[in-house]
């Protein structure tokens, strides 16, 4: 029985060497698969990288022509900023009430009226000046509101001219 075991044994060692003689065969094997696995995509890999497109940068030859935008803000005015109250026609108007006053006068004076008529003449006056006043305190409180309106307008056109300023620099 001893013999059987010997040779069994015998036969165990053989068939682990030649195992593992196929074994260490089939890792050669595999590894020369994946040495050509990696060469062919490697390979693989250049052609692609050949074959791509070159990438252009359509803003290469893009200048930078900010510097030519100029400031408009400067020229910018307020067109009611100076207006005048119409004056003129109000002294013309005062003129001819004082004259119409003074030739009503003239006849009271004439004919003999009494002292009534001439306070009623005087108050005439005084309405009369009052009227042509007013006109004049309407002139001066609209061209106030058109000032106004126009330095809002100013203002905001300035603001504007400096955001187009930025929007320029920027883009």
């Amino acid at each position: 029985m001893a013999v059987v075991s010997a040779v069994v044994a015998g036969a165990a060692a053989v068939t682990s060497v030649v195992g593992g003689a196929v074994a260490a065969n089939q890792a050669k094997q595999a590894a020369k698969g994946a040495r050509g696995d990696k060469a062919r995509a490697e390979a693989e890999l250049e052609s692609i990288k050949r074959s791509r497109a070159t990438i252009i940068n359509p803003y290469e030859s893009t200048k930078d022509l900010s510097g030519l935008a100029k400031d408009l803000s400067q020229s910018l005015s307020n067109p009611f900023a100076q207006l005048g109250v119409a004056t003129q026609a109000a002294e013309i108007q005062m003129e001819q009430a004082d004259i119409a006053l003074a030739n009503t006068l003239d006849t009271l004076r004439a004919t003999g009226a009494s002292a009534g008529g001439a306070t009623a003449l005087a108050q005439a006056a005084l309405q009369s000046k009052q009227g042509i006043s007013a006109n004049i305190e309407q002139q001066e409180a609209q061209n106030e509101k058109l000032r106004a309106q126009g330095e809002a307008n100013l203002q905001s056109q300035k603001a504007a001219e400096q955001q187009r300023l930025q929007s320029i620099a920027i883009s």
